[in-house]
């Protein structure tokens, strides 16, 4: 599992951008901001769907299917579900 930044949203943005930088969409270390749309960021809507599914894979969430077509929107419905279960997890081991 993802190491914990100091916010959700941070760690989302994190995957958004490793993902894009691995697939070759962005050179490393890439300034994104959260009105950029995913498509000005090179993705195709097979690869929104990709990084959708590994950004589940990564914080063991699930995701609604949804209109993915800004990064602030991505981190808008994506955050408070990782951000849910940091919280699930932090009760369990208390």
């Amino acid at each position: 599992m993802k190491e914990k930044q100091s916010t959700a949203r941070e760690a989302v943005l994190d995957q958004i951008k490793n993902y894009a930088v691995r697939m070759n969409l962005l050179n490393p270390d890439p300034e994104i901001d959260e009105s950029d749309t995913l498509e000005q960021l090179g993705f195709d809507s097979l690869e929104v769907c990709q990084m959708i599914m590994d950004t589940e894979d990564e914080f063991e969430i699930e995701i609604p299917d949804n209109d993915w077509t800004t990064v602030g929107k991505v981190l808008d419905v994506v955050t408070p579900i990782v951000e849910r279960q940091w919280e699930d997890e932090k009760r369990k081991s208390s």
